[in-house]
């Protein structure tokens, strides 16, 4: 069974867009100056972008050519989000 205006998107990639939902929001620039100086938890597109960015699966989920920024080679990923 295939989510409605979904279709095109596999399991798999709906996992990684149903993560980064979670951290969407709209911030102008003043609002995130904000936030990054008086809140110790970093801004969504941190918690997405660079979380997804470190997890190899998000980019052979989506395709993304190797070295790509959101597929940087395995030297230039953080290792705290997944065992290695």
């Amino acid at each position: 069974m295939r989510l409605p205006g979904l279709e095109q998107y596999t399991p798999n990639q709906i996992f990684w867009i149903t993560y980064g939902y979670s951290w969407c929001m709209k911030q102008n620039d003043q609002n995130l100056v904000n936030q990054l100086l008086t809140n110790p938890h970093a801004p969504g597109s941190c918690r997405t972008n660079q979380v997804m960015q470190d997890i190899p699966s998000f980019g052979k989920d989506f395709g993304c050519k190797p070295g790509s920024p959101m597929y940087p080679p395995p030297d230039q990923r953080c290792k705290v989000w997944v065992g290695y």
